[in-house]
């Protein structure tokens, strides 16, 4: 028997696709694991349809041949046509969904380049993190418009409300599946297994008495535990990271709620149990922000500026992270422990310096922050003065 893959499924929803609207222009891609719809009119594109395979995937490797073609039809004609709108089906179908700061920081952009009309989200910040109101209709989910709330008759707070209720009521109390010894699972997995614990807000059922300490690397993977150790982290995160392969990221960081009712990644003091944990998994959160960030940036600024990868490696101090810079060659910079400093005129790595020693030393007429990146990125375009290269080089530590 052949194996139903993402790679067939996206064949499959560009066959239909075309079926249902030939003007159509179909684009895979696999590394996002997802395929665009979009269609020009009058010669510009009007906002695509993006339509993310992992979950989609789970569910249609689980049907039969003959149910899959038609389930994926659904799917598409909810997502294409235009449907009469209807208020009380429209809260009826109103949830929540956790975001980071960078996946909506990175959503923006990337319609911007594309020269898309952007759709004013419907967010909430809670601390470091936001919540989403979305519609959740039978085959797919779409953002809220201010348009569809003020034809339903509600404010955007209403509608958080009327979703944040529905996902409490649809709680039960099997929500929780130990694991292993100090871990427990959701059992639901259903795209709303950390939305559904930050909407229960005080009423959250968890299954000990303690401070719970929760890893949700994808929308549809959530755990917690209530013991803080390395041991006990790194065992949750391996079994975080199994679940969740096939998912849509989250975060890699750890959440808890604060005293004030926020939420905020989780980061012990210098010393104490689950530092190293908790660090290392800020580190991986960085690498993939950075690396998606460096990938969107380097084809907005053309190769006449580097973007530098956020790079890191272990000392005896922990873990150091690390940006290379090469004299005098425009460059965006991200946010890290060190920069490497590298001569490329006389083919020379004169070594790292601290960020604060690099900032210091170039100052503000040389080294400024990128607008509106998260993460954060520094640019520096002009080349460095003399004083300046001496400056660094007289610092500078071999590694």
């Amino acid at each position: 028997m052949f194996r139903y893959t993402e790679k067939k499924l996206a064949k499959d929803i560009g066959r239909i696709a075309k079926y249902i609207d030939p003007s159509l222009v179909i684009e895979y891609k696999p590394e996002a694991r997802e395929v665009t719809l979009s269609v020009e009119e009058r010669g510009r594109d009007k906002a695509p349809t993006s339509i993310f395979l992992g979950n989609i995937f789970m569910k249609m490797k689980e049907l039969g041949r003959k149910e899959r073609a038609p389930s994926i039809e659904r799917l598409l004609n909810e997502l294409l046509s235009p449907r009469v709108f209807d208020p009380d089906d429209f809260m009826n179908s109103l949830a929540i969904r956790v975001r980071t700061d960078f996946e909506i920081s990175l959503r923006k952009k990337m319609m911007a380049s594309k020269g898309y009309e952007q759709t004013d989200l419907s967010l909430f910040r809670i601390g470091e993190a936001l919540l989403e109101l979305i519609s959740d209709n039978e085959e797919s989910i779409s953002t809220v418009k201010n348009e569809d709330i003020e034809k339903a008759g509600i404010t955007k707070e209403e509608g958080l409300r009327i979703a944040g209720a529905a996902l409490v009521r649809a709680t039960g109390l099997d929500q929780w599946e130990q694991v292993e010894p100090h871990i427990w699972m959701s059992t639901y997995q259903d795209d709303y297994d950390f939305a559904r614990i930050v909407a229960a807000d005080d009423n959250v059922r968890i299954p000990f008495d303690g401070n719970p300490i929760f890893f949700a690397p994808s929308h549809s993977i959530c755990l917690v535990t209530d013991q803080g150790t390395d041991e006990t982290l790194l065992r949750m995160i391996a079994i975080g990271e199994k679940f969740s392969e096939n998912h849509r990221p989250f975060s890699q960081s750890f959440w808890q709620k604060s005293n004030d009712g926020l939420w905020k990644q989780w980061l012990p003091l210098e010393g104490e149990p689950g530092r190293q944990a908790a660090s290392l998994q800020r580190v991986k959160e960085a690498f993939t922000q950075y690396d998606e960030q460096k990938e969107h940036l380097q084809a907005q600024v053309g190769e006449e500026v580097f973007v530098s990868k956020f790079q890191a490696t272990n000392s005896e101090a922990g873990i150091m992270t690390f940006s290379v810079y090469t004299l005098n060659i425009p460059t965006y910079l991200p946010l890290t422990d060190e920069v490497s400093l590298y001569d490329h005129e006389n083919e020379e790595i004169l070594g790292n310096v601290g960020w604060s020693v690099f900032n210091a030393c170039l100052g503000p007429d040389y080294i400024s922050a990128v607008e509106d990146e998260i993460p954060a990125r520094y640019k520096v375009m002009d080349p460095l003065l003399p004083e300046q290269v001496e400056y660094l080089r007289e610092r500078a530590v071999k590694v």
